[in-house]
């Protein structure tokens, strides 16, 4: 569980990023086996909504944030 990083009840992947227009935060999403899926570089946006159309199918996760 993550306060940074949630799915809400319809799906939307939530980043709530403080400070993100001063900060240089990156996030790299993994499979469960920590299998590479994509990485977002350099956000700006304190909130970015990703739909879960970004993930190739349903199930658990793992992200790092920098």
């Amino acid at each position: 569980m993550s306060k940074l990083i949630f799915m809400d009840r319809s799906g939307v992947l939530h980043l709530e990023l403080p400070e993100a227009g001063r900060k240089n935060y990156r996030v790299k999403f993994f499979e469960e086996d920590k299998t590479p899926l994509f990485e977002l570089k350099d956000i700006r946006d304190p909130l970015l909504l990703l739909d879960k159309a970004n993930f190739q199918h349903a199930g658990w996760f793992l992200f790092e944030i920098y």
